[in-house]
């Protein structure tokens, strides 16, 4: 898995007049050897202007934020041509499914900024755009959504599975469906489990169901199923690394790496994603701890906080459960469970939090008290604009836990 890198001349352009790799001593060729460094987040966030290559640009830069979930959000900066030529690359998979950039459709939001004004409505149209709000989860919200994607009538859908799942829940139980309009659904945003995938395709047959794993930073990464994502070679390079900074071997887990090939404003090289996976034996990659979830550390192995989407799911088919949202907080050697029921659904709390524990204990033999808590909102990170369905507060605080 290691080797040189076949930069572009534009981008190396753009390397080597960023101050950041050029006080390093950093200094590249189309073939560069690239074990030589990598660039965290704490870099970009501690010498963020030293980013900023020294290429002069005609027109206003385009600037992103990273969300912030680590509490070290990211200004990213783009040049308008560049930016709009990374997201053409995800736009050649979509356009074979059918979408096309002037359709229809449906995403969510915390806040929304739009020339510079913050909003946090629970609707926001916006050109061919309607964005829902995460915050809002109860029931007359949710009978709103659902009339206001009815009357829109979007072609896709691009939303973090947790919150399309309470919402296709929701919908479940009052017999509503979504429109026929639409082609396709990207999950996005939040690390997906294959069983979780299964359940929406099976749920929604008549859909292409995609996962889109991206970032701020670099847009879309890869793009597939819990089979594999194809990663965007004409967007990224990607690689896996161990913990000496070395390459993985083939279906051999590690941190995510990547450089960006299109940002001339801002060229990210050799960046860690915080995320970890692996690359199979034909070239498909597969993310195993997403950094949009905590992990949950033990004397038996590390588990990534998707661990508690399979009880979930479990819970809702084996003891009937219509549970909407949910969030599991680990904090003093108990796992507290955050869960907004559907209004429709009656629930005993003795037998759900023993069949919890006996799943935790009998599975994966991690041997905490549970505790359930019946909310009536799940309440985004205090630093971020993500809800996180998991959350150890060794690492980080937010959520709902009491402190």
């Amino acid at each position: 898995m290691g080797g040189l890198f076949l930069l572009t001349k534009r981008i190396i352009n753009a390397i080597n007049k960023t101050p950041f790799y050029r006080d390093h001593g950093y200094i590249v060729s189309e073939n560069w050897d690239k074990n030589l460094f990598t660039v965290t987040k704490s870099d970009v966030v501690n010498f963020s202007d030293d980013f900023h290559s020294q290429i002069p640009m005609t027109t206003s830069p385009i600037t992103v934020s990273t969300s912030g979930s680590s509490g070290c959000p990211i200004d990213i900066i783009w040049n308008p041509i560049d930016y709009y030529s990374s997201l053409v690359e995800i736009w050649k998979y979509r356009k074979k499914i059918g979408v096309s950039p002037c359709d229809n459709f449906v995403t969510a939001h915390i806040s929304f900024n739009n020339g510079g004004r913050i909003y946090t409505n629970k609707a926001i149209v916006q050109k061919n755009s309607l964005s829902l709000s995460k915050v809002f989860f109860d029931e007359e919200t949710l009978l709103f959504y659902y009339k206001q994607i009815l009357e829109f009538q979007p072609v896709w859908i691009l939303l973090p599975p947790s919150f399309l799942y309470g919402f296709i829940v929701f919908m479940e139980r009052r017999n509503f469906r979504l429109p026929a309009s639409i082609k396709l659904v990207e999950l996005t945003g939040e690390y997906c489990t294959s069983e979780l995938f299964t359940y929406f395709k099976k749920t929604y047959p008549e859909f292409v169901w995609r996962l889109t794993y991206g970032m701020q930073e670099f847009n879309v990464i890869g793009y597939g199923t819990p089979e594999g994502l194809c990663v965007l070679k004409n967007n990224v390079m990607v690689e896996i690394l161990n913990d000496k900074n070395l390459h993985c071997e083939t279906n051999e887990e590690g941190s995510v790496v990547v450089t960006g090939l299109k940002n001339t404003a801002m060229p990210l090289l050799r960046y860690k994603t915080g995320d970890y996976g692996y690359i199979d034996a034909s070239g498909m990659l597969h993310i195993t701890r997403s950094r949009s979830n905590d992990i949950l550390i033990t004397d038996n192995g590390v588990y990534d906080g998707s661990l508690f989407w399979l009880i979930i799911l479990k819970a809702k088919k084996e003891l009937k459960l219509n549970i909407l949202q949910f969030q599991v907080v680990f904090e003093k050697n108990t796992l507290y469970f955050y869960l907004k029921i559907d209004s429709l659904c009656k629930i005993e709390l003795d037998i759900l939090k023993n069949y919890i524990s006996s799943i935790l204990l009998k599975q994966y033999n991690i041997d905490y008290d549970v505790v359930l808590r019946m909310v009536d909102v799940i309440y985004p990170l205090v630093n971020g604009n993500k809800i996180k369905f998991f959350i150890n507060s060794s690492t980080i605080s937010g959520g709902n836990h009491e402190k």
